[in-house]
């Protein structure tokens, strides 16, 4: 009787064996022979992988390695964009980076870097030649000195 008693096999009138242990292995104070209480956390309230019970380790992260305010340790939320909106490639969510150019090197309105469209005109319509589309220059006057009026610089 006494081997079956120090087994565990012999319980008392509340249910617990001699070293305090319940049929399912938990001590009197709600814990197993791990420290795990019922629901599996321990006397610290975390589980066997290390999250407590609203899903975050010692370190704030839960299981998909967010914080509670949906950043990861390096910075993303979960659809990849860091707080300013931009990926791990330096890009938002429209494919631009930081200065406002997509992978060709265009901005939004089609100008690239150095200020020109994909016809060769910056903002202000003028080639680098310095000349618009209708061959003026900044003054107004083609490449022979005459504006459109015909009249050059003189006014002759």
């Amino acid at each position: 009787m006494g081997l079956l008693f120090k087994l565990g096999l012999a319980y008392d009138d509340d249910g617990y064996d001699v070293d305090g242990y319940n049929r399912d292995g938990y001590y009197r104070n709600g814990y197993n022979r791990m420290g795990r209480d019922v629901d599996v956390y321990n006397s610290e309230g975390y589980d066997r992988e290390g999250y407590n019970k609203d899903g975050f380790n010692t370190a704030g992260f839960d299981r998909e390695g967010y914080n509670e305010t949906g950043i990861n340790k390096d910075g993303y939320d979960r659809n990849g964009y860091d707080i300013d909106g931009y990926d791990c490639y330096g890009r938002n969510s429209d494919g631009y980076d930081h200065d406002g150019y997509n992978t060709e090197g265009v901005d939004k309105d089609g100008y690239n870097k150095a200020g020109y469209n994909k016809d060769g005109y910056d903002r202000k319509g003028f080639s680098s030649s310095g000349y618009d589309i209708h061959g003026y220059n900044r003054d107004g006057y083609d490449a022979q000195g005459f504006d459109c009026t015909g009249y050059d610089v003189h006014g002759y």
